[in-house]
């Protein structure tokens, strides 16, 4: 909602009231995240993890802590950064080294003779 500022044609825009998102258990934010748990505990580890919130013995992830989390993972900093460039020089490398040896295979597409194809006749 917005209101007009009294004399003026300017809307000023006016807070909406707070929408609040339920906090995940650890399961729930695997589940939401599309990981696994021991992967969850990996990360946290790392110390790669998201908040967590105690309620006595209950862990909690708040929504607002998730969705800060998946930012940080899409814009890692400093040692996160390296890690992944890392990571994905070594999948590059690993693809590289597949295709070269899919090329020197004797199976590879380019070393097949072509056999001519057999028409199928169509059932009248």
């Amino acid at each position: 909602m917005s209101a007009k500022a009294s004399g003026s044609s300017v809307a000023i825009a006016t807070p909406q009231p707070h929408v609040t998102e339920p906090s995940y258990t650890i399961r729930e934010f695997c589940l939401a995240e599309r990981m696994s748990t021991p992967t969850y505990y990996k990360l946290k580890n790392l110390g790669l993890g998201p908040r967590e919130m105690r309620k006595g013995a209950a862990i909690s992830i708040s929504h607002r802590a998730r969705l800060d989390w998946q930012l940080a993972r899409e814009n890692p900093t400093g040692a996160e950064a390296e890690a992944v460039r890392e990571a994905e020089d070594g999948l590059r490398n690993r693809s590289r080294a597949a295709a070269a040896k899919s090329i020197k295979s004797p199976r590879h597409v380019s070393r097949r003779d072509e056999k001519p194809h057999r028409r199928v006749k169509a059932r009248a």
